[in-house]
């Protein structure tokens, strides 16, 4: 009986200290992770920008013309960036003219977007 109260008593004491432990992970801040290096193209007739320039709170989105999950998400970056949200885009393995083309057609959320034609530079982001 008593070696139950024991390990009762320990079991306790583990899952207090796992709670406490989980908490105190939680609640500490992240520090930001600077970008990597990407090796980008512009895409003309758009605004360029350069990952190392970026300041303040913002957003990078990796799209491309021929996926249809990004044309889904398309109304909620032009939603956030009607609310003031800076927002950069990538290309991903697409031409300049099929991006442009969607663009036109979707609007242009992007403070400024570039292309990852070999996609080589958006698999760093991940």
């Amino acid at each position: 009986m008593m070696q139950a109260v024991r390990l009762l008593a320990l079991l306790g004491i583990i899952a207090l200290v796992t709670v406490l432990g989980l908490r105190w992970y939680q609640d500490r801040p992240v520090p930001p992770e600077p970008l990597p290096t990407l090796v980008l193209a512009a895409l003309d007739g758009r605004a360029s920008f350069d990952p190392e320039e970026i300041e303040g709170p913002y957003l990078i989105n990796v799209w491309g013309s021929w996926c249809p999950y990004c044309e889904m998400e398309h109304p909620v970056l032009m939603a956030l960036q009607a609310e003031g949200i800076a927002i950069y885009g990538i290309a991903f393995r697409d031409t300049a003219a099929a991006a442009n083309a969607s663009l036109d057609s979707l609007g242009d959320p992007f403070v400024g977007v570039m292309l990852d034609v070999d996609g080589r530079s958006a698999r760093r982001l991940v």
